[in-house]
């Protein structure tokens, strides 16, 4: 069987929410495109954001989602084509 290629983390990151703001805090080892995208367990879009970031510390993006229902989103989080996930409830 193939094994999968993993690609190394050039991310590290925390997620946070209050009061309808998901704020992303995260470092980075290399250069990278970051989208984030805030989405219903059922795949509904309400947020997307696309930046390049360069190598380094102490960034943070905060994502405004005030206005939607009260519940559990999932944030996605694609770092030059890696996904991550994260469930976060506002």
């Amino acid at each position: 069987f193939d094994e999968e290629t993993t690609e190394p983390d050039i991310i590290r990151y925390k997620v946070e929410t209050s009061g309808g703001v998901i704020r992303l805090s995260y470092e980075l080892d290399e250069e990278a495109t970051i989208t984030t995208i805030v989405a219903s367990h059922m795949g509904m879009t309400y947020k997307h954001k696309t930046w390049t970031q360069d190598a380094g510390q102490g960034y943070t993006a905060q994502i405004d989602c005030n206005g939607l229902r009260q519940g559990t989103y999932i944030l996605y989080i694609n770092v030059n084509g890696k996904i991550y996930s994260e469930k976060v409830r506002l």
